[in-house]
């Protein structure tokens, strides 16, 4: 066999010497015959079980031809589990407690006693362990709701619920404040400003400090800057009202939640000289008071000033 194998190789030389162009093909055939038989080494080596049986069942067909028909029922069978030690299925068995999943599931029914009547269940009554057969995906989704503690649905996000824009800024109609200003004693000029339109503080916010901060100053200088274009002349005594004019929405309001803002206004008409100072001997307020709503755009606030007499020292 050797020397039918050196005399073959001694012919492919002499071949390949007399015709150069046939060294390329003759390799690659010669290369995929070795991978062929490579690979068929590697599949027998890795799946003994399945060539054995095959093997196997070759050799008692060939021996005992009349059982043919039992030996080839033999061998299917064999093939499958053969096949299943070499791949195994995408299934496994796991052991579940009554602890793990509901106990009507789990518990079996006991015989019943010879009158026909279901005997009071024990609810201590100790259950056996009971095994099922379960999918990998259905097993692994089962060990994350055990784990998680609720039902995957409660998981669910929500889709955010996105506010409408608010559209430009609208001028509201100026408030009417006849009646509350002549009930005020010694009452006398009076200017309605309408402040910027921007975010305002309100009691109801839970801003960070340092915005709040920056939210508060900002207002401070829109008021004082207002008062300065306006050039109101500087009063000893006033009073101040604060009006809101908000969204047209159904809710009610409170404009005394907008405190906060007309605190800050307060503070800008100081800072412009319309007032030498906020407390109770110079001002009186701020009010507060609803007005009309606008038509688009956020809630706005007008501040309106009423000249009071001096209180006699």
């Amino acid at each position: 066999m050797r020397r039918k194998t050196d005399l073959l190789l001694l012919a492919l030389g002499l071949l390949s010497v007399a015709f150069p162009p046939i060294v390329p093909p003759l390799l690659g055939i010669v290369g995929g015959a070795v991978a062929g038989v490579l690979s068929l080494f590697t599949v027998v080596v890795a799946h003994l079980p399945l060539a054995c049986t095959t093997a196997a069942g070759g050799v008692l067909a060939y021996a005992f031809p009349a059982a043919a028909a039992a030996i080839s029922k033999w061998l299917c069978r064999a093939l499958v589990a053969s096949v299943a030690a070499v791949s195994p299925a995408r299934s496994l068995t796991c052991a579940v407690t009554p602890q793990s999943l509901c106990r009507s599931h789990v518990r079996r029914t006991p015989a019943l006693p010879s009158g026909g009547e279901q005997p009071p269940e024990d609810p201590n009554r100790e259950v056996s362990d009971v095994t099922f057969r379960v999918t990998k995906g259905e097993f692994e989704a089962l060990q994350a709701r055990l784990k998680e503690g609720r039902s995957p649905a409660a998981t669910k996000p929500r889709p955010a619920r996105l506010a409408p824009p608010l559209g430009p800024p609208a001028t509201p109609d100026p408030p009417d404040l006849a009646t509350a200003i002549g009930a005020l004693p010694g009452a006398g000029r009076s200017w309605t400003l309408l402040m910027p339109y921007g975010d305002l503080l309100t009691s109801n916010q839970r801003l960070h400090h340092m915005a709040e901060h920056r939210l508060r100053k900002r207002l401070r200088q829109e008021a004082a800057l207002t008062v300065r274009g306006r050039r109101l002349p500087s009063l000893e005594r006033a009073a101040v009202y604060y009006v809101l004019h908000p969204r047209p929405i159904k809710r009610k309001r409170d404009p005394g939640n907008w405190s906060p803002t007309a605190k800050a206004y307060v503070d800008g008409l100081v800072d412009a000289g319309l007032l030498p100072d906020d407390n109770s001997a110079h001002l009186l307020g701020p009010y507060p008071e609803m007005g009309a709503p606008v038509t688009t755009g956020g809630a706005r606030l007008s501040l309106v000033v009423v000249e009071l007499a001096p209180v006699p020292s």
